[in-house]
């Protein structure tokens, strides 16, 4: 009896020993408890990282699409429907006349665009738990910024979202996240744009023929005309990205 005494008194002991290492590494986990602040708040800081670097990389060649076959707009008003798409009128006919009235956006307005649409899709896109302050730490959400710049050739974006985490007053502070979009040739095609929207606008027409030779074949102009407007896609050679918009005709 004695012996099954002490065999019981050892296994009580044994499980209250397991049930406090238990309760520690989990305090220890998912509190925080033993582990230096700095370090344990840079956990869930990564976290929110990964998590908004996974989401840019996931929408932002879609919302580039999105903006480039639409004329350069992200919703625009005046559009014609081709392929699905809202292709912006870049012209607007003027009745009786041959010209339209060039409406084409500074470049400057593309970008902001893009820098809305992306803010848009990232707010959906990040998972809203992720930025819940809990485990002993607290999380300051503040604005999503989004930065855009167009160049010739490619696209810069960067993302300012300068989440902090704050635990026993020790402060960590998400850094900005830069992304580089190659062969997107979007500042030059607006380029071409612009010049046929303007040859529209003031004589009523464009020779793409004479065009595409005098840019020496790197840059490929379609047209094609669903009555009575007249649509553009503008490839630059060797790329198959694309800037869609469309000239208003009159029925």
């Amino acid at each position: 009896m004695q012996k099954k005494g002490q065999v019981t008194v050892f296994v009580i002991v044994g499980i209250i020993i397991l049930l406090v290492a238990g309760l520690f590494f989990f305090a220890k986990n998912y509190y925080g408890y033993g582990i230096e602040p700095k370090v344990y708040i840079q956990g869930p800081l990564n976290s929110i990282k990964n998590e908004i670097t996974k989401c840019v990389d996931e929408i932002i060649s879609p919302s580039i699409n999105l903006i480039s076959n639409q004329g350069g707009s992200k919703n625009p008003t005046k559009y014609r429907l081709y392929e699905s798409k809202n292709v912006k009128y870049l012209c607007q006919n003027i009745p009786n006349e041959e010209k339209c009235l060039n409406s084409m956006d500074p470049l400057q307005k593309v970008e902001s665009q893009l820098q809305e649409e992306l803010q848009d899709k990232l707010k959906s896109c990040i998972s809203k738990d992720l930025l819940e302050s809990k485990r002993g730490y607290t999380i300051t959400n503040p604005n999503l910024k989004v930065n855009a710049k167009i160049l010739q050739e490619n696209i810069l974006f960067e993302i300012d979202y300068p989440i902090t985490i704050e635990k026993d007053g020790v402060t960590q502070k998400l850094s900005r996240i830069n992304r580089e979009i190659p062969d997107t040739p979007l500042g030059y095609l607006y380029n071409a744009a612009y010049d046929i929207v303007n040859s529209h606008s003031k004589h009523g027409n464009f020779e793409q023929l004479i065009y595409m030779l005098q840019k020496k074949g790197r840059i490929i102009i379609q047209v094609d005309k669903p009555y009575p407007d007249i649509i553009y896609i503008l490839n630059k050679k060797d790329s198959n990205f694309k800037f869609m918009f469309a000239i208003e005709g009159e029925e």
